[in-house]
């Protein structure tokens, strides 16, 4: 049985994401029947009710670093979690004590993965803004320490491939799992659709948000709101206005809000049904495809209106939603938000319903295509669990080699708190004697505990753990507590045990630099 745990934007209530994970979930558990699942995210009662996994909170480091310890695979991913739109200061990375808008736990999962020797994914992720150089650093470390990588768009390479460790990483381009949603019609649908008449008329879903980064949300709704007026008083029709985001008690994230103030602006002869709840992926999906056209500003409502063939026009407040639309052809209904005004949204919904049965064919084949590619993605994790495993190979710049070694010692901090534990674990674990006396060195080494660490270190190499790892760590403890002559041999005998390994060698480099400046 498989171990794997998932980490992304999860745990929110958010139906874009949620539907990533479901899609994702229902896929792997085709493939790996009888997988146990962690996921790493915000709320871990809804993580475990809805999804039916393992949820970790994403600040918590211990339970995280233990369901890595445990697990087969990491996925990183999908959803759009490479963006730096918030603050990404210094000391994110692996920090437990991250604000939960941050990526930064998550980003360091393939570091622990390394850390674990156990594989770790880029899966279906995207990227759209990274200005911070921390971002970027952090963004790069982990993806460099992914065996495998698959990114939902081109643009997405693109922004990573500029990034420290990422210039020759092979990234291949699939597409975003929820292209393989499955619709439910439960409760809410029903409500909209099964109980009571609808109105005449086409039916335009509309979906929203805050936005504060670019352009101007007052003008953007005013704009909305007289746009809908106007094709409404030619086609007649109704209003579904549907959020993919309630949680109130976060402006950027309350879709609520922003389509009440928008109902409030349509005039009386428009019927709209604004719905407030929570809404599972897979009925949000069928709310959408039983609407005759739509308005996506979310990136997935405008995934779900292209997998149920409704014609759509896009509110591009960020390139991602830029670039499924062009992906599907439908660019030139792509709006950027800065320059929206109500003629032009006006006179493109009047082009899209007159068309309409055109662009059902031409969404109708690019949605099966899409679902196609997003299968590549387990395609591609099957590939690379079937390979041997090994660490990726990257030639880490001096700057970047620190910054690991900061990583390493703040990712052990945990085992300050807990070498009771390990203790424990050597008397009762089925591992080696070997394998658990290192782990315990190497926690007595990056809490600073050197005499213990070499005294486990020896009794490691003694029971038969591979020599060339401990002659490394002896030599870098060697070298922490400035005791250069013994750091040169341990790490001259490290190096011709595994040439190419490049830490070992940069520390070889830097013993002997020592001792020449003596």
């Amino acid at each position: 049985m498989k171990s794997i745990v998932i980490a992304g934007y999860y745990g929110f209530k958010n139906v874009g994401d949620d539907a990533v994970l479901t899609s994702m979930l229902d896929d792997l558990r085709v493939v790996f029947p009888g997988a146990a699942f962690t996921v790493v995210g915000l709320d871990v009662e809804q993580l475990q009710n809805q999804f039916g996994v393992r949820g970790v909170h994403w600040t918590d480091f211990q339970a995280t670093w233990r369901a890595v310890a445990e697990s087969d695979v990491v996925l990183l991913g999908g959803g759009g979690i490479f963006n730096d739109y918030l603050e990404y200061p210094d000391n994110l990375l692996l920090n437990p004590s991250s604000n939960p808008g941050s990526f930064g736990l998550v980003y360091g999962l393939p570091l622990m993965a390394l850390v674990h020797g156990k594989p770790a994914m880029v899966f279906a992720a995207g990227a759209s803004f990274i200005k911070s150089d921390f971002a970027k650093r952090d963004i790069g470390l982990g993806v460099a320490a992914c065996s495998a990588v698959t990114l939902r768009d081109c643009k997405s390479v693109e922004l990573l491939k500029v990034l420290p460790l990422l210039g020759g990483k092979n990234m291949e381009v699939t597409a975003d799992p929820a292209f393989r949603l499955k619709n439910i019609q439960g409760e809410q649908f029903a409500r909209v659709f099964g109980k009571s008449p609808t109105p005449p008329g086409p039916c335009l879903a509309v979906v929203l948000r805050q936005w504060d980064f670019y352009g101007n949300q007052q003008v953007l709704e005013k704009a909305v709101a007289e746009a809908i007026n106007a094709f409404c008083r030619v086609h007649g029709g109704w209003v579904l206005l549907l959020p993919f985001d309630t949680r109130s008690s976060d402006n950027l994230d309350d879709d609520v809000a922003v389509l009440q103030r928008v109902a409030k602006a349509l005039e009386p002869t428009v019927p709209y049904k604004l719905l407030t709840d929570y809404l599972r992926p897979g009925e949000a999906s069928a709310l959408m495809g039983s609407c005759d056209l739509a308005l996506c500003m979310r990136l997935h409502s405008a995934i779900f209106a292209t997998k149920n063939a409704v014609p759509l026009v896009g509110l591009v407040y960020d390139q991602k939603v830029f670039n499924v639309l062009d992906s599907i052809g439908l660019g030139e209904y792509a709006l950027d938000i800065q320059a929206l005004n109500a003629d032009s949204l006006a006179a493109r919904l009047d082009d899209l319903w007159r068309q309409r049965e055109r662009h059902r064919q031409v969404l109708s084949a690019a949605a099966q295509k899409a679902s196609e590619a997003a299968l590549g993605n387990i395609t591609r994790l099957k590939q690379m669990l079937e390979e041997p495993y090994r660490a990726p190979s990257q030639k880490y710049s001096p700057e970047m080699t620190d910054f690991f070694i900061n990583y390493t010692r703040r990712c052990h901090e945990f085992h300050q708190n807990s070498l009771a534990d390990i203790q424990h674990s050597l008397a009762n674990t089925q591992n080696s004697l070997a394998d658990v006396t290192y782990k315990l060195a190497y926690a007595c080494h990056q809490s600073k505990q050197y005499a213990q660490a070499l005294e486990y270190y020896q009794k490691a190499l003694t029971a038969g753990f591979s020599e060339f790892w401990v002659r490394y760590n002896r030599g870098c403890l060697f070298l922490e507590t400035e005791r250069t002559h013994e750091a040169k041999p341990e790490l001259s005998r490290a190096v011709g045990l595994d040439p190419s390994h490049e830490g070992a060698r940069r520390m070889l480099e830097t013993a002997e630099q020592a001792l020449c400046q003596r």
